[in-house]
């Protein structure tokens, strides 16, 4: 009901000042986002241009068992606008990439062409909490 009011307002030309810790709710409510960390703006932009300043979209892969993870990495790195990110199992990784046709197709053939098996291989789109975890330096569970 409230953000119906607020979506409103906003639609109506209104503007309005939103603050708030949960970033699915600005990304969806506001035109213009103000990142702060520690009471200081550090970065601010549409939702749009902020994800695409931190990589845009990411290549998530879930590597099959027993699969060697800097071999993925390596037959990664030229699709990568970014660091290649393992967990710390090494188990998954997640690659920040610019967005193109087939590009899911080329990965898996590099992969595949480094012997490299996958279970599973899904583009995401960044949000606004990769932005704050970009910007700030600070993991999830900081």
């Amino acid at each position: 009901m409230l953000w119906d009011i607020v979506r409103g307002l906003a639609a109506d030309g209104t503007t309005i000042l939103l603050t708030t810790q949960y970033l699915d709710e600005a990304d969806q409510l506001t035109a213009q986002i103000a990142v702060m960390d520690r009471g200081v703006a550090i970065a601010d932009g549409t939702s749009a241009e902020l994800k695409s300043a931190v990589g845009g979209e990411h290549l998530d892969i879930a590597l099959a068992v027993g699969q060697d993870p800097a071999a993925a990495m390596t037959a990664l790195q030229p699709f990568a606008i970014g660091p290649v990110q393992p967990n710390d199992m090494g188990t998954h990784l997640s690659v920040p990439v610019s967005p193109e046709e087939g590009l899911t197709t080329r990965v898996v053939r590099a992969l595949d062409a480094a012997e490299v098996a996958v279970n599973d291989v899904t583009i995401r789109r960044a949000s606004l909490d990769d932005v704050f975890f970009a910007l700030t330096g600070r993991s999830e569970a900081a």
